[in-house]
């Protein structure tokens, strides 16, 4: 849900390409979520979250 809302946000970023606004959305992304890396990797579509923000918990 939160990439989504991310995505809705650049909107705006679309008529500079697709790539544009996945990167202005992976992003925003990045204030709530720990992601790994940056645009270079971004640009090429990847985007990594830190496991622990992900791992289910006991």
């Amino acid at each position: 849900r939160d990439f989504d809302r991310a995505w809705a946000a650049a909107a705006p970023y679309a008529s500079y390409g697709a790539r544009q606004r996945w990167i202005r959305a992976v992003r925003d992304l990045t204030a709530d979520w720990p992601v790994t890396d940056g645009p270079v990797r971004w640009r090429q579509g990847e985007v990594t979250v830190c496991w622990e923000a992900l791992a289910p918990r006991d």
